[in-house]
């Protein structure tokens, strides 16, 4: 009975652990990104780069890509805001900054799309 406390004991502590870790903490690749304008217009970029999400809602991204001529770089600090359904991503300066809905919340799959403008469809696709 001895030798099955301590076994216990790190069970338990490894289930409280790993309870406390939120889904998107971690470093995500994003491996599609997509802009649909109203003018039936559409941009998209495959393996853009990495964002990384900590457990104290804030993170990283680390993303280079070219949209309708423009090449964007985007290597900088975010703070991210989540809900049962959707997620804010907030960012100075950046392409991502907005509030995204969740259509797929995997837990190494991540699907959002952005309709903030009538005239414009925002996708975007994370994987672990």
């Amino acid at each position: 009975m001895k030798k099955f406390i301590p076994i216990f004991i790190g069970i338990v502590s490894l289930l409280v652990l790993t309870s406390c870790s939120h889904r998107l903490a971690d470093t995500w690749r994003v491996t599609h990104y997509e802009i649909q304008n109203s003018n039936f217009q559409t941009a998209r970029v495959t393996n853009i780069g990495t964002m990384s999400f900590d457990n104290n809602n804030r993170g990283n991204k680390n993303l280079e890509f070219n949209f309708f001529n423009t090449q964007i770089r985007d290597v900088s600090p975010f703070s991210w805001d989540d809900s049962k359904t959707f997620i804010v991503i907030k960012s100075d300066n950046s392409d991502l900054s907005r509030t995204w809905k969740k259509v797929k919340n995997k837990s190494n799959y991540q699907k959002w799309v952005n309709e903030d403008t009538s005239d414009e469809k925002r996708i975007i696709i994370l994987r672990k």
